[in-house]
């Protein structure tokens, strides 16, 4: 799947780096980073969380957009800065419906998709 989102991100025009390791993936994004995907049924419900704190210590304006068969348990998810809230989408997802979901919650958050 990231090879394919990877991909379709790139014809579309976005910028996009895909890895598998949960544990570097914040550290590993630029600070421009606009949108983190996270296919959260992949790794340990903890390992999810962490990166989850990760993200809004170190890029609170980036989106977290987790993919996941159980959507329910990442709705709560909470804004740290108030702004930019964490989204979760069914899978299977296609990247045209993952790019939608990032332009249209970065546009109702104030915040540019496009950096």
């Amino acid at each position: 799947m990231l090879d394919s989102l990877d991909a379709y991100f790139q014809r579309a025009d976005i910028g996009c780096r895909a890895t598998d390791d949960i544990a570097t993936a914040v550290a590993l994004a630029p600070m421009s980073t606009a949108a983190l995907v996270l296919f959260a049924d992949e790794f340990a419900p903890d390992a999810v969380a962490d990166a989850f704190v990760a993200l809004r210590r170190d890029r609170p304006e980036t989106l977290l957009v987790v993919v996941t068969a159980t959507p329910g348990l990442f709705r709560s998810l909470p804004s740290f800065d108030g702004r930019v809230p964490a989204v979760a989408v069914s899978k299977p997802v296609s990247g045209w419906k993952l790019l939608g979901v990032i332009r249209d919650t970065a546009e109702a958050a104030g915040v540019s998709s496009a950096r």
